[in-house]
């Protein structure tokens, strides 16, 4: 038995867009008679296009679901079974997820466990060592062991969005405050790694990006000459 919820009754049978038959085929009809109707099935092309370009740009369907709010046995069965027809519902669910063309759009809408890439966060934490902040404290603000730091600074092309969000934090704090370690900033020079004033910030997430041309001054220089203009 279910219930419909335009005549409050318990019916037996399909319930439509949470009318009984009775009551969906009374609306329905009065919908069309007046131009208003439009057919709970749609043509599927454009959403499943839309679903598998969401895929190809690195979207897991884990998060397409959170996205969308679809049942997961839903959107399965959906790219499965490729049908000819949706529900309005669902395909209005998967077309309102916006196509990630740059990564800081994917990294926007990730969350917890999502995996995105990686270059951002590497990016800021070795500009953070050429700044002068070492390995070892980078790993104690984080909160992590040592290998996860030098994971984040050497390997890896992808890493879960709460990671990469902690060091977005930790960046943001330290950015402009230079490290106590002359050794990691020795090495960072000796790497030519970055340091943090030379990301455009809006930037620093895309793999194509460049450093700001002809900001070449270390932390404590820049921190002086700040001071001073203060």
């Amino acid at each position: 038995m279910n219930l419909c919820q335009r005549c409050k009754k318990l019916k037996d049978g399909d319930i439509r867009r949470g009318m009984c038959m009775s009551c969906y085929t009374t609306f329905r009809d009065r919908e069309v008679a007046y131009g208003r109707w439009e057919a709970d099935r749609v043509p599927a092309d454009e959403s499943y296009a839309h679903a598998v370009a969401l895929l190809d740009a690195g979207m897991r369907r884990l998060q397409i679901l959170r996205l969308s709010d679809l049942p997961g046995s839903t959107f399965n069965r959906f790219m499965r079974e490729k049908p000819a027809t949706v529900s309005r519902s669902t395909a209005d669910a998967i077309q309102s997820i916006q196509i990630p063309n740059r990564v800081t759009d994917w990294i926007a809408i990730a969350e917890g466990n999502d995996l995105v890439p990686a270059i951002g966060a590497r990016r800021r934490m070795r500009a953070m060592v050429a700044a002068g902040h070492p390995p070892s404290a980078l790993a104690h603000e984080l909160n992590v062991h040592r290998p996860i730091v030098s994971a984040l600074l050497h390997r890896g092309k992808r890493i879960r969005a709460y990671r990469h969000h902690q060091v977005v934090a930790l960046f943001n704090r330290l950015q402009l405050i230079p490290g106590p370690s002359d050794d990691a900033r020795a090495y960072g020079k000796a790497k030519k790694w970055s340091l943090p004033f030379q990301w455009d910030e809006d930037e620093i997430d895309e793999p194509d990006a460049c450093t700001v041309q002809g900001a070449r001054r270390y932390p404590r220089e820049r921190a002086n000459a700040l001071a001073v203009s203060a």
